[in-house]
């Protein structure tokens, strides 16, 4: 068990570390991009190795380089949603550090993608409210076969003395 121990409070020192790290980053990015020093020069001058993370929509459900790094893909839009152009965010905890974001720049919404994606979309917006109007009807029907007992709570089996 001692050795358990050991190694899960030298996680802990280890996650601490790393959002000091990350605090310090940020600080040091915040003032050098005033000067106009460019990210990756700051990632370089704290011995960082920067990530760079393709372009995402807010409705994005994956983003593959985020995943093998262990950052929740909410999270990162939370931060990186929350940012100007040329702004880099605090240190954000994950559960094996932090990371900081720098936002580049945000890019506009290309017409023709949107366009050859539309249908997809259309189809799948129908399919949802498919299955929302069933759902509302086996509400109802349910209401009425049964009144008064909830349909998502089940009683647990009594016993007999």
């Amino acid at each position: 068990i001692r050795a358990q121990v050991t190694e899960d409070y030298l996680f802990k020192e280890a996650v601490m570390m790393a959002r000091m790290a990350g605090e310090k980053l940020w600080q040091a990015a915040t003032d050098s991009l005033a000067k106009g020093t460019n990210f990756t020069a700051v990632c370089v001058q704290a011995g960082v190795k920067p990530l760079v993370v393709p372009p995402f929509s807010l409705s994005a459900n994956q983003v593959p380089a985020l995943e093998t790094h262990n950052v929740s893909l909410l999270l990162y839009k939370q931060v990186a949603f929350s940012l100007r152009p040329g702004q880099v965010s605090r240190a954000a905890d994950k559960p094996d550090g932090a990371f900081v974001v720098y936002l580049a720049k945000r890019l506009p919404i290309d017409e023709a993608l949107m366009k050859a994606q539309m249908p997809e979309f259309q189809r799948a917006v129908q399919r949802t409210r498919e299955q929302e109007a069933f759902t509302d009807w086996i509400r109802r029907e349910w209401a009425k076969a049964a009144p008064g007992l909830p349909l998502a709570e089940s009683r647990p089996p009594t016993t007999e003395p």
